[in-house]
């Protein structure tokens, strides 16, 4: 009887023993995660405490105005813009003398050197013919405007050759030239007649050859 009541005495405690370890093994882990977060929440005090030793950043120092360079610079840009008006002013005085000295040109001089730079000009199509003789036919109205003081800019050929027709002091010759240079300068600039290279060359020379035997000779003093 005795024995019987030991076994199942065993039998009951060695249950609750197994339950009891089975127990303590699940609690393991919990121990350890929590033994860690204890640790990892007692190192941060020490963490915060370490960031206490950071210096402050200074605040940002009031600099004053440099018046010496302030005054250097205005200084040079006063100096720029007084050499620049003088610059100004005296391109405009070298400009107006050198426009004054052309206009005080013989009206001669002034034709003869555009029929030469006229005649320096290369030409490579009937539009381009065309533009020269235009500015042929201006050069030489404007010699005569200016030599014999009456718009021929403005004039017909026709008018203009009846006023040199009753020009004593002109040859027959030269009312000859001019009429045909002026005829044929119409012919080109307004009937789109297209003349040859060489129909061109004659006819700047025709122009200064009527140039030249009109051109005013100044009074010897």
């Amino acid at each position: 009887m005795s024995q019987a009541r030991s076994l199942c005495y065993q039998r009951q405690v060695m249950p609750i023993k197994l339950k009891y370890l089975f127990n303590l093994i699940l609690l393991l882990p919990t121990f350890f995660v929590t033994n860690g977060y204890c640790q990892t929440a007692s190192a941060k005090p020490q963490a915060k405490a370490e960031m206490t030793d950071i210096i402050d950043i200074k605040p940002l120092e009031e600099i004053g105005l440099n018046y010496k360079f302030w005054a250097l610079f205005s200084g040079a840009l006063l100096l720029a813009a007084l050499l620049i008006t003088l610059l100004v002013y005296f391109l405009r005085k070298r400009k107006k003398i050198a426009q004054e000295k052309l206009l005080n040109r013989p009206a001669h001089e002034v034709a003869l050197e555009g029929m030469r730079q006229l005649q320096d000009q290369k030409i490579y199509g009937p539009e381009e013919i065309k533009r020269l003789y235009f500015e042929l036919s201006e050069v030489f109205r404007t010699y005569l405007e200016k030599r014999y003081q009456f718009p021929a800019t403005d004039w017909t050929t026709e008018e203009i050759v009846v006023l040199l027709g009753k020009n004593y002091q002109l040859s027959f010759d030269l009312k000859k030239q001019a009429k045909a240079f002026l005829t044929n300068t119409d012919l080109v600039k307004f009937a789109e007649l297209v003349p040859a290279e060489d129909d061109i060359h004659d006819e700047i020379q025709r122009a200064i050859k009527i140039i030249e035997g009109t051109k005013e000779i100044p009074l010897e003093a």
